[in-house]
Formats: C-alpha cells, structure tokens, sequence
C-alpha cells in the first residue's frame, strides 16, 4: 500500500491542468474535483518507474455488485419469506430501520414509473439530473434536457423491477456512451506518459457477469456475495467485510480554499450572455455564499448535497470552457 498526498496543487495550478486537459480533447470537463488525485496518481508511477495504472472504476457493476436488486424480483414473484431473510444484509434507513430495505428495494423499486418518479420527489427529494446539474433551466427547458436524459438512460426509475442483469445492462450501455474518464486519461498519458486501464470494463468480464444467477450476488443476507466468495483469502477481511466508508472526503476541503476564486468567477460570468444562459450562475453563488462548515455526507446533511459536490465543479468547467471556445482558444477570456 502506498499513500500519498494530494494537498500540492494550489487553484492556480489545479486550473492550469484543467486547461491542458480542455486543449486535449476538446470538451468540457468532468470529474474536476478527482483531478488533484489522478494527476498526483500519475505522477508518482512515473516516478517509481511505471507507465500503466490499472483502476478498480465500474467494478461495482459486475464482480462486487450488492445485489440490492434481487429484493425487487423476490417481491414481484411474492417470495416474502425470502425477501425478508434477504433483506437482513442490506444497510437499514434512520427512520424505518429494519423494515427500509423491504419498502424501498421491494416495494418502491417495484412502483409504476410515474407513481416512482412521484414518490421520489414528494418523499426522497429527488429531482433526478437536476439535483447535481447546473444547467440553468430555461435552457434545459429550451434543450429538451429532460427528455434527452430519459432517452440516454440518466433516469435510473425502473431499474429495479427488472432482474440484476437487465440494470447491469442498461448501465454498462450508459458508461459504454458517456465515456466519463477519457479526458483524464489523455492528460496522465500526455503530460506523465502514464497509460490508465480499467479491468473491470473488460467485455470478456462484462458479459460473464452478466449470465450470473442473481443470487450469486445476494444470499442469505450477504450482500456482494460473489466478490466476497472469490476475494476470501486473497483480500484482508477489513476490506472483504468492513462497512463500507466515503470516497473523496477531502473534496470539502479543497473546494473550501478554491470558494474565492470560484466566486469571483461566477460573479464575473454573470455579465457574459454565453454562459449566464446556460448556467444557473444564481444558484452556484448562492449555495457559494451559504457553504457549509463542516464536511456532509449526504443529503441529510446538506439538501443540496450533490450539487454543491459535483454541480459547482460542473458549473466553473462548463463557464471556463464556453469563454475559451467563445474567446478563440485563449485562456485569458477565461
């Protein structure tokens, strides 16, 4: 295990690699608050010698699935017993305790899709793609946003009332379209000669997991079954059995010290027609002004939670790239 440190990159030169980055592959970024992590990643393996990294991304959607799925198909063929037994491994709610997984993987997964889209909103408060979006809505309105993000298969409703291999399914076309990591990867192979695979996407591995019955992935209320079966002995079982912690906590630290100059910029971008009306600027510098002391961990803590952990960075990438593209390449638009 090697650790390393992630706190050298100040906003100036976090911005700098943002830019390079844009000038790679020609599109806006995505994932901005890893960044600092996958540069640093980079670097130290060139350091050390290597010229490949292998990441574990999309492993949750095959080897280690939870299987929380499973829940919805024992409900519609009303193996209540079972879904019961089964729903002993799955991590229980603050309010219904034990009975949470039984409603919301059972019963709330297995809902018609308006009746679903209607309770996610009324009782989880979800929004779909505009909790973490910062398009503005007029222009998502005008772009046809909503529907485009069903057609692509954003909207997860009805997930869960078909079998494990149908949501794995759906899911591998959508990272098979999106192409999330692909600017990251150009720039660690560009600026380090580092190149980035991921095993997980393998098709060979894709396809076998995708013939697995579902109770390979959840059984007898053991969730993510079949990685534990296969890891036992090879893996410490602190991470075969642990309970599962947050990813990328430091990303409330570092956007804490990066709030005066993504301020600054917001306030800027509001006299600019090109960006005002297509990022909701408004809610950006509002969520900026009421930032939270202290780390959340969720929507419970903050209600606006993944927005001000993804939208923001969303929000400055998109701004920064339409005064690039609009100022002719130069930064200084910017």
């Amino acid at each position: 295990t090697r650790f390393f440190h992630v706190g050298g990159i100040d906003t100036e030169d976090l911005l700098r690699l943002q830019g390079r980055m844009v000038e790679l592959v020609e599109l806006p970024m995505r994932r901005v608050g890893s960044l600092r992590t996958d540069f640093q990643l980079a670097l130290l393996a060139a350091q050390t010698g290597h010229n490949v990294v292998l990441q574990g991304t999309h492993g949750n959607n095959n080897l280690s699935h939870d299987g929380f799925a499973r829940l919805a198909s024992l409900f519609r063929s009303g193996r209540v017993p079972t879904l019961l037994r089964e729903a002993a491994g799955v991590p229980r709610g603050r309010r219904l305790g034990r009975f949470s997984p039984v409603l919301h993987y059972g019963i709330y997964r297995n809902l018609p899709p308006r009746l679903h889209r209607a309770v996610r909103r009324l009782v989880y408060g979800h929004r779909g793609w505009a909790d973490l979006s910062a398009i503005h809505p007029d222009f998502a309105r005008s772009m046809r946003v909503d529907e485009r993000a069903r057609a692509s298969g954003f909207d997860r409703v009805g997930l869960g009332r078909r079998s494990i291999r149908d949501g794995l399914l759906q899911r591998w076309r959508g990272v098979g379209r999106r192409q999330h990591h692909r600017p990251q990867r150009a720039l660690m192979e560009a600026l380090c000669g580092v190149q980035v695979r991921e095993p997980f996407n393998d098709r060979r591995l894709v396809e076998w997991c995708l013939g697995i019955p579902d109770d390979q992935f959840l059984r007898d209320g053991q969730s993510r079954r079949l990685i534990r079966r296969m890891m036992k002995g090879r893996l410490p079982p602190e991470t075969l059995s642990g309970p599962r912690g947050y990813s990328g906590l430091d990303w409330h630290l570092h956007a804490t010290c990066d709030l005066p100059e993504m301020r600054a910029a917001f306030e800027r971008w509001r006299k600019d027609p090109g960006v005002s009306e297509r990022v909701d600027l408004d809610r950006a510098l509002r969520l900026v002004d009421a930032w939270p002391k202290t780390t959340p961990l969720g929507r419970r803590d903050h209600p606006e939670y993944l927005f001000i952990r993804y939208g923001l960075e969303h929000a400055l990438a998109v701004g920064r790239f339409i005064r690039w593209v609009e100022g002719g390449g130069n930064w200084g638009a910017a």
